[in-house]
């Protein structure tokens, strides 16, 4: 279902996927990830805890663009931070952290 395919993909944030090159966080693997992210929680917290972690919108950004798989027809099928925020009506940010 949809939260469980949400939950996995904020998972893999956190650990990354050696198959495709992507890090993750430094010193997070499945068992550190799975205690940070409460599979009950919403997606707000994933989100949050993410962000909270990788400390740099960037990287954050980045992986998150290789790992989301498409819904929808370009550009509102590619990953964005800024999107994010908003659809999860989380504080704005400042242009600079929001421009990718």
């Amino acid at each position: 279902n949809e939260k469980e395919a949400l939950y996995h993909f904020y998972w893999q944030l956190l650990v990354g996927d050696t198959a495709d090159n992507i890090k993750g966080c430094i010193g997070i693997g499945a068992v550190k990830a799975g205690k940070f992210l409460d599979e009950n929680a919403e997606e707000c917290h994933w989100f949050e805890t993410c962000r909270r972690l990788y400390n740099n919108d960037e990287e954050l950004t980045l992986n998150a663009k290789l790992l989301w798989i498409l819904r929808e027809e370009p550009p509102d099928g590619i990953w964005s931070l800024s999107k994010t925020i908003t659809r999860l009506g989380l504080e704005a940010l400042s242009e600079s952290t929001t421009s990718t």
